[in-house]
């Protein structure tokens, strides 16, 4: 019976004691989850290597040292942003040359480099002596202005580049102008020059291809103003690739999507009227709303 008790006292305190370490271990566990916890919650630097410094050899450290990484990249690039110049964005790059706006960081600095280039004395001719070739007709794409309901939209917006806000942009763009007024001043007159130069070599070109014949819709064609007139047989509907030949012998051909079906209409008023912005063409038929984007073939 003695032994059978010592075995006994034996087998409590082991008992004691594992169960003193489990609670403890629990215990620690506890501590660890808590302190995980309010670091998410603080989500800062600060927040994280107070984590760290506590429990390095946490499951958890891995996690910790990764959002720390990332929270110093933000701040870093909250710096460069704000700064605005090459300079801080390639500070940035030192720090943090694979980051996540890494990339970002090179288009900026690239926009800067551009345009102090672009800037440069040289870039900009200061006679009109030698100038440059004018486009042709192949360097030309006219921009789409249909709208949904056949109204002509555009949206435009400024490419900011390099710069982190428009008053930053228009800053630089005012500098820009007062340091290089003579230039722009030399290259407005030449444009204007090219515009006059190129005017004049249209209506020549059109002179002798009919003398006063109406060429509005054609390339070059000098007048924007709107065409009435009646199309010539039975008008049966919107699609693209029709075309619709009107009373005065000119013929129009439709080039969007637009789609008008289950009609027919004998010899149709219609009016035809120049785009807002660019150089569409729309074509209206007296009695519908809808109207379709076309181009003069004839």
């Amino acid at each position: 019976m003695v032994h059978a008790t010592s075995g006994t006292i034996i087998e409590m305190r082991a008992k004691a004691v594992f169960l003193g370490i489990g609670l403890l271990l629990l215990a620690a566990c506890s501590r660890e989850q808590q302190a995980w916890r309010s670091a998410q919650g603080e989500d800062t630097v600060e927040a994280y290597n107070s984590f760290l410094t506590s429990h390095p050899e946490s499951a958890l450290a891995k996690q910790a040292q990764a959002r720390v990484t990332q929270l110093l990249e933000e701040r870093a690039w909250d710096r460069a942003s704000e700064a605005g110049t090459a300079d801080a964005y390639r500070a940035f790059l030192v720090e943090h040359p694979n980051g996540k706006w890494a990339e970002e960081a090179r288009i900026r600095i690239e926009s800067f480099a551009l345009g102090e280039v672009s800037a440069s004395p040289e870039m900009i001719p200061a006679t009109s002596t030698h100038p440059p070739a004018p486009a042709t007709s192949g360097d030309f794409t006219e921009p789409d202005t249909s709208g949904d309901a056949g109204t002509a939209t555009a949206d435009f917006g400024i490419q900011l580049g390099a710069f982190s806000d428009e008053y930053r942009a228009e800053n630089e763009w005012q500098r820009l102008v007062g340091k290089f007024a003579e230039q722009l001043a030399n290259l407005n007159d030449w444009l204007d020059g090219k515009l006059k130069v190129e005017t004049a070599k249209a209506a020549e070109t059109a002179k002798q291809s009919g003398g006063d014949e109406d060429r509005r819709g054609l390339f070059l064609a000098t007048s924007r103003e709107p065409v009435d007139g009646t199309i010539t047989g039975n008008f049966t509907g919107f699609g693209k690739g029709r075309s619709f030949t009107l009373d005065n012998g000119q013929v129009w051909q439709q080039i969007d999507d637009v789609s008008l079906t289950g009609v027919k209409d004998a010899n149709p008023k219609v009016k035809i009227t120049p785009s807002v912005i660019g150089s569409a063409w729309y074509l209206s038929i007296e009695g519908f709303n809808a109207r379709a984007k076309v181009q003069r073939v004839k």
